[in-house]
């Protein structure tokens, strides 16, 4: 499900894979070859929500920012299920592990 925000439509890269019962909202770019699995939510409402290219957000992920501190996800990065991501820079080629928070 992709839904405005404030009339701020996310930003999603037609070769994206969007499954069924994830949730993408306002300020949110997701760039090429990315995948967001099954109950994930991604929400770019109080700053953007920035993620790179061939990025795979895994079942059940919550990404969500501070005022003015954005989440940015730089390319190739794989986050498990169910990981917390709040206000972070995920650098190119990381692993965040299952159950993660990162604050």
């Amino acid at each position: 499900m992709i839904l405005p925000y404030k009339g701020v439509v996310p930003t999603i890269d037609p070769s994206v894979y969007l499954a069924e019962g994830a949730i993408v909202t306002g300020d949110v770019t997701i760039g090429a070859q990315s995948s967001v699995w099954f109950h994930t939510v991604i929400r770019g409402d109080v700053a953007p929500t920035i993620i790179g290219k061939r990025v795979n957000i895994q079942d059940q992920s919550m990404l969500h920012q501070s005022p003015n501190s954005p989440l940015i996800i730089e390319d190739d990065v794989t986050i498990g299920h169910q990981a917390m991501l709040h206000s972070a820079i995920i650098r190119k080629h990381a692993l965040i592990g299952m159950g993660s928070t990162i604050l």
